[in-house]
């Protein structure tokens, strides 16, 4: 947002041409706002709080759709990003838009257009005028030739995949994802890790819970999605597709047992499971147990595989189950169903990224002569932990303000606060630390389509020897809108590009930053708890990945939840303890003043 004085005859769009020729684009303005002066305090500085409380009486920016394209773009702008005040200058991702919701507009706009459009587009055209005149040059559908090929690719490899295997209850077989492999390499090299192994576990509220609807609804589920029907063939890299899988519910009575008790039984389950954790060549890759713990407050279980679901499609599951159950209950049977794409469809676009040249050479320049993160030289046994931290609604509410004075999302400033902290930690100032991107299919309702889709790739920070707050923010918003359009190919292709071999070995990073807010989870309609159940003893989700340190912030509207997992000896409880100490006081900093200069002695000694 920017203030402007201004004489008559002002004109919006020369302004930011100009301003896009000689700035980077976390610098451009979202808006404009007309002020007589700018006011200032008494020591002549400007009165930022007074700014802030003007009120947006005129906004310069505020230019409606004019050509039909235009006018098609805002209407699904406005639909996704739930706004009717939208201009076709303003930043889709400083409006509201995320990840989540770029790939439901990229995915409607390729339906409604029969065009490929990738999120990188939307990314380097981020408003509906920059994004129409894109759309309106030749070219884009060139893709599609692409597409047919590969489709052709795909038919050949489940035919030949068949004539070896034979088994009338296949219904499609497909190349496995990078993803996939890279998972299941990992287990089969580490097995005694348990790597991506997962244990779900999400409280319920139902009264007069019936274990029988809700097999009704799971039966519904997996002839929905078949993701739910799928398993492996590792060594022959074939991702089969079963027609027929029955997932049976473990419903387990524990409701007249005290609470330490329940919390006994279940725990010595867990640890008991881990240990004949799934196979990712079975036919099934996950299992669903019910906990009752009183009358109305129900855990439900889900374990699975990793390169089965990623936390995107594990919260779409938990959701459309309630959803289902839910509508089972009152109606008894269930008529609507939305139409999703088809995993082939990710496997497509992940085959055609790979050879993109462009792709290809931003990786080649960022990774030159980087270095893996260390934290510390210290050697023994490993061990696995994970951390869990609430924080307040009031901090929840002081970063939405700060994201929206700043221009950014409250991703980018947890990020900022990682990378610098990690920066702290190791002592480097050329800071390599892993990110976690989606690469969802880019069609219509693709974010509901379940599946592993998670990338796992690097991001490289060089920290400035001198910088206030905002502008490290910028500098982090800049990295992160370049990565973001060149993410399409997985960790395997970037080792081929600098290596020239195309394996699963992580050379760049042991250290990963995931940001998570489900906008499906939000909108479950459940029972409240009472509260002596919101006091409950809760249950961590286990979830054990190739690298060392994972963290993860998980954002509602009510709070923030910090969870951490971690491995020794890459890092300890100590270093744990100081990275949240950093951590929590760059929020704090970040907060009250981005203008203040970074002063690192202080946060590492306060």
């Amino acid at each position: 947002m920017a203030y402007l004085v201004t004489e008559a005859g002002f004109n919006e769009n020369d302004l930011i041409a100009y301003m896009n020729a000689k700035l980077p684009d976390y610098m451009i303005p979202s808006s404009f706002i007309y002020v007589d002066q700018i006011p200032v305090t008494s020591n002549g500085k400007v009165d930022r709080t007074t700014l802030m409380q003007l009120k947006n009486v005129e906004h310069v920016n505020d230019v409606k759709p004019q050509t039909d394209l235009e006018i098609l773009l805002f209407k699904y702008w406005s639909e996704i990003l739930n706004k009717k005040e939208i201009s076709i200058n303003d930043n889709f991702f400083r409006i509201g838009g995320d990840s989540i919701l770029s790939v439901k507009l990229i995915g409607t706009l390729n339906n409604h257009f029969n065009i490929n459009l990738a999120l990188a587009n939307l990314y380097e055209h981020n408003t509906i005028k920059q994004l129409a005149a894109f759309i309106d040059e030749a070219g884009l559908m060139n893709g599609l030739d692409d597409y047919s090929r590969v489709e052709q690719e795909l038919e050949i490899f489940e035919q030949q995949y068949l004539q070896k295997y034979s088994d009338p209850n296949i219904e499609a077989v497909y190349p496995m994802s990078d993803t996939e492999k890279y998972m299941c390499y990992s287990d089969k090299s580490r097995p005694e890790d348990l790597l991506y192994f997962k244990q779900n576990m999400q409280p319920v509220m139902y009264i007069n819970f019936n274990v029988d609807v809700l097999q009704t609804a799971v039966d519904i589920m997996v002839n929905r999605h078949p993701i739910l029907r799928t398993g492996f063939n590792v060594e022959e890299g074939a991702h089969i597709i079963y027609k027929n899988i029955k997932v049976g519910i473990d419903y387990r009575d524990l409701s007249n047992l005290d609470n330490a008790v329940q919390h006994s039984l279940i725990t010595a389950y867990l640890e008991q499971s881990r240990k004949n954790h799934i196979n990712p060549n079975n036919a099934s890759l996950w299992r669903l147990i019910v906990y009752k713990l009183s009358e109305h407050h129900h855990e439900l279980l889900f374990e699975f595989y990793g390169a089965m679901l990623d936390g995107w499609s594990m919260s779409a599951v938990i959701a459309e189950l309630n959803e289902l159950y839910s509508i089972l209950v009152k109606q008894g049977n269930v008529s609507h169903q939305i139409q999703t794409p088809v995993y082939k469809d990710f496997i497509i676009q992940e085959l055609i990224n790979k050879n993109n040249k462009e792709v290809h050479n931003y990786w080649k320049k960022e990774l030159m002569d980087c270095k893996k993160l260390k934290l510390n030289n210290n050697t023994g046994p490993k061990q696995f932990k994970s951390i869990r931290q609430k924080s307040s609604k009031e901090l929840v509410i002081n970063l939405e303000k700060t994201a929206v004075r700043e221009g950014t999302t409250i991703k980018n400033i947890l990020f900022a606060a990682y990378v610098y902290t990690m920066s702290l930690l190791s002592g480097e100032t050329d800071v390599l630390v892993g990110l976690l991107s989606f690469n969802r299919p880019l069609k219509q309702n693709g974010e509901r389509l379940l599946g592993c889709f998670v990338n796992e790739l690097p991001v490289r920070i060089k920290i400035p020897e001198t910088a206030n707050w905002k502008q490290l923010i910028g500098l982090v918003d800049q990295k992160l809108s370049e990565f973001k359009k060149h993410d399409t190919i997985s960790l395997a292709v970037i080792n081929k590009i600098i290596n020239g071999k195309e394996d699963f070995t992580n050379e760049y990073f042991d250290t990963v930053f995931n940001f998570i807010r489900w906008h499906l989870m939000e909108a479950m309609e459940l029972q409240p708890m009472s509260e002596s159940e919101v006091n409950r003893v809760e249950f961590d989700n286990f979830v054990r990945t190739s690298t060392s340190f994972n963290v993860n912030y998980n954002l509602n509207s009510e709070r923030l939840l910090n969870m951490h997992e971690y491995a020794t000896p890459y890092i300890d409880d100590a270093t744990i303890e100081l990275y949240t100490s950093i951590f929590d006081s760059i929020l704090v900093k970040m907060i009250d003043n981005t203008n203040e200069i970074i002063e690192p002695d202080h946060l590492i000694t306060c």
